[in-house]
């Protein structure tokens, strides 16, 4: 996860949450924006109390300066416009394309409630995940020893867990909206409410876009609860037709991000080797150790704080609640 993409979530969340005050309630345009921002400031001050004295990379700080603008941007400045708009008694009684006034705010709930889940779950990777995995307030899982599996497996499953979230709450989302529009055609039009297959054909036509993410969701709950590796591992996959070795650097849904290894540990310089989580679960895993970074950093992780300073420091500063 990156600035950019939360970037581009965020305007999409203000932009959803926008509509939401135009046109269907700005009551619920609180409630969604409240919720969400304050899962934001709870996620900012996890990551400040867990970063302590500790510095921080210009890389990593620019990026936290990005991302708490982005946060005030999609959730901060709607949550505002909707107080205001509540104040000022401003009441949506819009009807659009068939569908009533109701169903259109539930329809733009649902879309709105949906992009605060996408985006919190991108904050989650900000503040939780990448500060762990980039050696920004712990070391780095590269340097993992096996007294220290415990904090991996950990944040390997809480990985897991929120990414699969976000998941189940697009297969609700695909619900909710199967539903609204049913309503609507079968009040309005019943002959193409019964073409259309009712909700299972209109939910299984959102659900086009999830496919993969979907297929993978049994194989995430199982490592969700009982990872088969961590992140930092040593991992060989042995298949049907093919042994891969890979560092583990990053875990989602639907792929594991691998780094290639070589025989003696060490990174082969090629490109990332991603693998469905169901592709891994059906092979044989062996996982050890990571000792490539021992000695000296190789770059396994290329946002690791390790290769943004020369003299590989931490700066101290002063312990804060927050962080801008």
């Amino acid at each position: 996860m990156n600035p950019r993409t939360i970037l581009w979530q965020s305007l999409a969340t203000g932009a959803i949450l926008a509509v939401m005050i135009a046109f269907a309630s700005p009551v619920l345009a609180i409630w969604v924006s409240a919720i969400a921002l304050t899962l934001a400031i709870a996620l900012n001050a996890g990551y400040a109390h867990a970063l302590g004295k500790l510095g921080r990379s210009p890389r990593r700080i620019q990026g936290d300066h990005l991302v708490a603008t982005y946060i005030g941007v999609g959730l901060a400045a709607p949550l505002i416009a909707a107080v205001l708009a509540q104040v000022a008694g401003v009441r949506p009684g819009i009807e659009f394309w068939g569908f009533r006034h109701l169903e259109l705010e539930a329809l733009l709930s649902a879309c709105g409630a949906l992009f605060a889940v996408v985006l919190v779950s991108s904050l989650i990777d900000w503040y939780y995940i990448r500060p762990r995995i980039d050696g920004v307030v712990c070391e780095p899982p590269c340097l993992a020893t096996k007294d220290h599996k415990g904090i991996w497996k950990r944040v390997t499953r809480r990985w897991y867990i929120h990414r699969g979230l976000a998941t189940f709450a697009y297969i609700l989302f695909a619900i909710a909206v199967a539903v609204i529009v049913l309503l609507m055609l079968i009040r309005e039009d019943h002959t193409a409410a019964e073409l259309i297959g009712g909700i299972s054909g209109i939910a299984g036509l959102l659900l086009i876009f999830a496919g993969s993410y979907r297929s993978e969701l049994p194989t995430a709950a199982k490592w969700a609860l009982s990872p088969g590796f961590y992140l930092g591992d040593d991992l060989t996959y042995e298949g049907a037709q093919r042994t891969k070795r890979g560092y583990v650097l990053h875990v989602a849904i639907p792929v594991v991000k691998l780094v290639p290894l070589n025989k003696r540990g060490h990174p082969l310089g090629a490109s990332f080797l991603e693998m469905r989580n169901h592709v891994l679960a059906e092979g044989e895993l062996t996982t050890k150790p990571t000792i490539a970074c021992k000695p000296v950093c190789v770059g396994l992780n290329p946002e690791c704080l390790r290769r943004d300073s020369a003299a590989n420091e931490r700066r101290a500063f002063q312990r804060r609640l927050l962080i801008f």
